[in-house]
């Protein structure tokens, strides 16, 4: 983005009335996203072969799975089938079918180490209106100043109960917070051997 677009953002977001300091946060926030997005394919492709997405669901039986969207006691994180950078892991998720699982039960996720959050902006991926949040979206934003040798797993978590709410009109982007896991154990064998797409490529 062009010093000459960011001015024009700026001039844009003055009309919302926002203070400096809001409308400083926003163009940084802006420009971050035009710097990430070009993020080559390849080394998302390569991190997203040992972070693997987890999926918050409230289990009522083997085969229910409904998945939620924010944390409560008595839920659970569970690994998802879904691991194709530009398709939504979230979006689709219809419930057991899409559960990674060993025999009949979902694999349990034992004692996460949280090991750091931010704030993720999603994009809409070429789906109109439509809430589609995906592995690059996460994966391109991860901060610099975290070790993601150290990271094995995330989640997002949205400050609402319908996470299409959580849309900020200013970016064009809906907001959610990633948290970032490291697992004890590290991935299980079944997580780390499923393949990772992009475009019909794999890793």
């Amino acid at each position: 983005m062009s010093e000459k677009d960011l001015d024009a953002f700026r001039k844009g977001l003055r009309k919302y009335h926002l203070s400096e300091r809001d409308i400083d946060e926003y163009v940084s926030r802006k420009e971050m996203l035009v710097k990430v997005n070009k993020t080559p394919k390849a080394k998302l492709m390569k991190m997203a072969k040992s972070i693997k997405p987890l999926v918050r669901v409230c289990i009522s039986s083997v085969h229910d799975c409904e998945k939620v969207f924010w944390m409560k006691d008595g839920d659970d994180l569970v690994f998802t089938r879904f691991y194709d950078l530009m398709d939504s892991y979230l979006y689709h998720f219809e419930g057991e079918e899409n559960v990674v699982k060993h025999g009949k039960k979902p694999i349990p996720v034992k004692n996460p180490e949280k090991i750091g959050e931010f704030l993720c902006y999603f994009d809409f991926h070429g789906i109109t209106d439509d809430f589609y949040p995906c592995l690059d979206d996460v994966l391109c934003q991860i901060p610099e100043d975290i070790d993601i040798g150290r990271v094995d797993a995330f989640e997002v978590v949205f400050d609402c109960d319908d996470p299409s709410d959580a849309y900020d009109c200013l970016l064009d982007r809906y907001e959610g917070t990633v948290i970032l896991y490291k697992l004890p154990d590290g991935l299980p064998q079944q997580v780390k051997a499923q393949p990772v797409k992009c475009s019909g490529l794999r890793a």
